[in-house]
């Protein structure tokens, strides 16, 4: 505990040492992982909690506050089938809860707004997106029912905070909804980030 609580009061200094002299740099690129729900209007969906790895997370600024962003995410959600295994015992071998899952994979792109606070220390971004992704459910890590690509559509918000000249870590919130199959799937992603800032 005290090893962290020094790490945390290390990183506060650096971070105060240079607050007022960070650079201020046009753009990032950067992975991010966190949590993800999923609301659908498939009452036999199932789904649970899971998670979302955005593989590829940009931003460039063509000016003072505004650019683009795109982002290319995998998510995965785990399906909890409890309740079909109570009514339907011969049914366990199949909706096993700890082996059936439902994934997404997906772009998107759109505009990048973006505030900085005085020091540059910190960027609020708001990135309302458009993009296509595709669904499937996987049993025991084999992909079943894929369906083909449909339009995913949303918005995100960031909190970065710039800690050296090119690094920053990020806080995430990205809502992304689509329509496969004619069934609506929100998924809702609170996410953590790691981004190389670039010029």
């Amino acid at each position: 505990m005290k090893k962290l609580l020094l790490l945390v009061a290390l990183a506060a200094f650096v971070s105060a040492s240079h607050a007022q002299g960070v650079q201020v740099r046009k753009g990032y690129i950067g992975v991010c992982y966190g949590g993800a729900l999923l609301t659908s209007s498939d009452s036999q969906m199932h789904a649970t909690g899971g998670y979302q790895i955005n593989m590829v997370n940009f931003g460039s600024l063509f000016s003072e506050h505004l650019g683009v962003a795109a982002t290319w995410f995998g998510t995965e959600f785990t399906q909890d089938f409890s309740s079909t295994m109570d009514a339907h015992p011969t049914y366990s071998s199949y909706y096993e809860f700890s082996k059936r899952s439902i994934r997404s994979r997906g772009v998107v792109v759109g505009p990048l707004v973006t505030l900085s606070s005085a020091s540059h220390r910190f960027d609020f971004d708001l990135k309302p997106y458009l993009g296509v992704n595709t669904w499937s459910s996987t049993y025991g890590g084999q992909i079943e029912n894929p369906t083909t690509m449909v339009v995913a559509g949303g918005f995100g918000l960031s909190t970065r905070w710039n800690l050296w000249k090119y690094i920053s870590v990020s806080v995430n919130l990205d809502n992304t909804l689509s329509m496969p199959n004619g069934e609506s799937m929100l998924s809702t992603v609170l996410s953590l980030g790691l981004n190389y800032r670039i010029k």
